[in-house]
This record gives C-alpha cells, sequence and structure tokens, in this order.
C-alpha cells in the first residue's frame, strides 16, 4: 500500500503535466543518458555471457558442457526437495487463479458497452503495431540488392537447424503413430468427438455463403495455385513400384470412378 500510494502521488503530479511538456521532461532525460556507458555496458554484459558460454564448453564434455550440467544436477537436487504433488496442485490453482483474474476482467468489459467497444477497437491495435514491425523488417530485407539478399538469405538459412527441426516434426509423428498402434481406441475417441464437437451445419452455411459471396473473387487466386496442385497430385499418383503404388491404386480407382462413373 505504500509503493502504491507513493506510484500514486508521482504518477498523480506526471499526469497533471501538459502532454508537451511531459514530452520535453521525457526527452530532456533521455538526452542525459550517455550512449556509450550505455553501450560499453552492454558490450561488457555480453562479453561475460560469451565467456561463459565458451569456458563452460572448454571444461564440459563434448556435447555437454559443465555450466548445463550444473545448472541440471542444482534442478534435480532442488526438484528432489520438492513434494511434486503439492507443487502441481500449486501450479494448477495458479493457472485457475489466473483464469479468474482474467473471467473477471472479461465480466468487467462485457457489462460495461463502453468498454466492451473500445476492447474491440483498440484491441487489434496491438497486433497491427506487430505487424507493422514486421513489414518494416521485411521490407528492408526486401529492398537489399540481389547480391545481399542473396547473402543474407544464405546466412539466415545455413543457419537453421533443419535436422533438429525435422527430427522435432519426426518424434511427434513417431508419438502419434505409437498412441495409434498401443490404444487406436482413444485415438479414435478423441477424433470422434472433436469432429462431433463441431457444427457441421454452420461450417456448410459458413462454406457456402464464402463461395457464394467471393467466389468470383477467389478464382484468380486458386486460377494461380489449383492447377499446379492438380498436376502435381497426378504426378504423385502416377504408377510406380514402391511401397505406396497399393494406396496410390486404390486413389486412382476413386478418381476415375468420379470422373468416369460406371453405367447402370
Amino acid at each position: 500500500n505504500v509503493i502504491a500510494g507513493a506510484l500514486n502521488i508521482s504518477v498523480e503530479k506526471l499526469n497533471a503535466v501538459p502532454p508537451d511538456l511531459l514530452t520535453d521532461i521525457i526527452t530532456s532525460l533521455l538526452e542525459e543518458i550517455d550512449p556509450e556507458q550505455v553501450g560499453e555496458a552492454t558490450t561488457q554484459i555480453s562479453e561475460i555471457i560469451r565467456k561463459l558460454h565458451v569456458g563452460s564448453a572448454l571444461l564440459g564434455e563434448p556435447g555437454a558442457p559443465q555450466l548445463e550440467n550444473a545448472l541440471a544436477l542444482k534442478i534435480q537436487e532442488i526438484i528432489s526437495h520438492v513434494d511434486p504433488i503439492i507443487a502441481w496442485k500449486g501450479r494448477v490453482a495458479l493457472a485457475r487463479l489466473k483464469a479468474s483474474i482474467d473471467d473477471g476482467l472479461t465480466d468487467a468489459v462485457a457489462g460495461d458497452p463502453k468498454l466492451l467497444k473500445l476492447s474491440m477497437t483498440n484491441g487489434p491495435e496491438l497486433s497491427n503495431v506487430r505487424k507493422q514491425s514486421l513489414n518494416k523488417w521485411l521490407s528492408v530485407l526486401e529492398n537489399q540488392d540481389d547480391e545481399a539478399f542473396e547473402n543474407l538469405l544464405n546466412v539466415k538459412l545455413s543457419a537453421v537447424d533443419t535436422q533438429e527441426s525435422a527430427e522435432g516434426i519426426n518424434s511427434v509423428i513417431r508419438i502419434i503413430n505409437r498412441l495409434w498402434e498401443q490404444n487406436p481406441g482413444i485415438c479414435k475417441e478423441f477424433v470422434r468427438q472433436f469432429i462431433n464437437g463441431i457444427d457441421d451445419a454452420e461450417l456448410a452455411f459458413t462454406a457456402s455463403s464464402l463461395l457464394d459471396e467471393i467466389g468470383e473473387e477467389l478464382k484468380p487466386v486458386a486460377r494461380s495455385f489449383v492447377p499446379g496442385l492438380v498436376q502435381w497430385g497426378c504426378e504423385v499418383l502416377a504408377p510406380r513400384d514402391d511401397e505406396y503404388e497399393e494406396q496410390a491404386q486404390q486413389a486412382r480407382e476413386a478418381l476415375k470412378s468420379l470422373l468416369i462413373p460406371e453405367e447402370v
């Protein structure tokens, strides 16, 4: 309460200052900041972090830096003294408390038409600001000459660990396949409940309305990629001597029966 009271006094005095004078005060404070000292401090801190990383790699085993091992060991020691049941109950209770606060804010906004309108109007401005920053960065990249553009993208793409990214996807696929093999019932029930929860009538109405209203506008976009997609699909389904030929043949027969129906 003391901290909040003191903060309120300071903020109240700042709010009493006219906008131009307040801006001038903040600008003057920024001008007093020594950029050389701040830059030097940032460099020194960055160097300390770099040295910790290098020293950890030198003292540790290959692929197991010493600092990471020490942190992992200390975390294990701490966790060994924590009651997991109570800890998880605390995390769940904390999540519920946060949800209660969010629900309270939502109810407060929903109960005031002015606040609700402001929330719906000004809420997207947050995402707009983020999009503007992203667009600025993309514009800088787009405006590079061909040589710089190629070099920058080469550096960016070469720094991406594609093996780890692919392995993450492979792990997810293996986990799903393993669960499906060991307990297909629960997987089918999950999919069934999810599909049953979707209002198919509303989905059909949305799709129909979308195609009826802007179908013509979508045609130029669709014509730009659908032909290539169809051609690629035909190439994929072409006869080939591999382990997927049986499924490909079934798909070809299904397409044939659809395009050339048998005469009754």
